[in-house]
């Protein structure tokens, strides 16, 4: 791809002026600095990553976070002996990343892919669910890896569990696994691993969402509704919850959840 410009030692292949407003509101980053840092969700899910990653990723591959926003799993899969390169739309998040980690940058558009076989490893948690054309996303991710590189995926999972806050989040869609699977696998990847987490706070994440469909959508304005905002008790307790559930993944896959996570690797050929 073509380099447009260096700022401040971020290599961008996009003009900052491009519109990016339907994808994931700029604003949010600087509240979800303060967030990833202590949310059970952020803080669990990037637990869970780094042990499946574990399992299937080498520690010398070279990786790259598609839509890493301000580097909460980038630095600590970095922090656990990987090489991880960081990618996104937003030159804000990537200017977040800059403070926490000392990598290689690129603000892109994976639409408008720039790379061509130039990594072995893809990464992209919840981040395909905010694009409109991910079968194109996910070729494109395909024509970005080595031959036999691996993608690792997370999504939000079930039509069903949609509410304000999706729409909040500027998310497209929720996956079914099938769904998932099927994209992939049309993309010319082999699947290495899938699973449902976020399974045993699954009563807890229904309750929640019916709540606000049911209830809370009726009485107050839209950006009223925040699940980020718990109690320091609540939260302490879902940590717990989820460290049983990273616990319970070491042994089996389970098979409901409000996410879902996938490795797939590159097949050499594919039919196009």
């Amino acid at each position: 791809g073509h380099i447009i410009s260096n700022r401040d030692g971020i290599l961008c292949f996009i003009n900052k002026e491009d519109n990016t407003e339907d994808v994931f509101k700029e604003e949010l980053f600087d509240d979800l600095y303060n967030i990833e840092e202590k949310h059970f969700w952020h803080t669990s899910r990037k637990r869970i990553i780094l042990m499946i990653m574990q399992r299937f990723i080498e520690k010398e591959n070279r990786i790259l976070e598609i839509g890493c926003g301000n580097g909460n799993v980038s630095s600590y899969l970095l922090d656990n002996g990987y090489k991880v390169e960081c990618g996104e739309m937003f030159l804000n998040a990537l200017k977040y990343c800059q403070k926490r980690i000392k990598t290689s940058y690129y603000q892109f558009d994976i639409l408008k892919n720039p790379f061509n076989q130039e990594f072995d490893c893809i990464c992209a948690f919840d981040v395909l669910e905010h694009i409109q054309d991910d079968e194109k996303a996910i070729n494109n991710i395909y024509n970005m890896l080595n031959v036999n590189g691996k993608v690792v995926i997370t999504v939000p999972a079930y039509k069903f569990l949609w509410s304000k806050v999706d729409d909040l989040a500027c998310h497209k869609r929720r996956y079914s696994k099938r769904e998932l699977l099927d994209k992939f696998q049309n993309a010319g990847f082999k699947i290495n691993y899938t699973t449902y987490f976020v399974s045993l706070l699954f009563p807890a994440l229904l309750i929640s969402r019916l709540i606000q469909k049911l209830i809370l959508e009726k009485f107050f304005k839209k950006d009223a509704i925040h699940e980020n905002d718990i109690s320091s008790f609540i939260n302490k307790l879902f940590q717990f919850i989820m460290e049983v559930e990273k616990f319970l993944l070491k042994f089996m896959t389970l098979p409901f959840g409000g996410s879902i996570l996938l490795i797939a690797s590159k097949l050499p050929i594919r039919n196009d």
